[in-house]
């Protein structure tokens, strides 16, 4: 992301959450563990719907 350039809170992250089953809905949990090491939203990726990685605006970004 353009502009964003916060430094992680640590320099070593180890860290394990359960998974859904629901490849966009794990996809935004996993956004939301890494950015918040950052101090960021998850909301904030533009490839992001309710709390779910979009895969409709990720192909139309990729083919853009």
């Amino acid at each position: 992301m353009v502009g964003f350039q916060n430094q992680a809170s640590a320099d070593l992250w180890d860290r394990a959450w359960p998974a859904t089953g629901d490849p966009e809905t794990d996809a935004f949990e996993s956004l939301s563990q890494i950015y918040g090491l950052f101090g960021l939203a998850a909301s904030q990726n533009p490839y992001t719907t309710h709390g779910r990685a979009d895969t409709e605006k990720l192909r139309a970004g990729v083919q853009g």
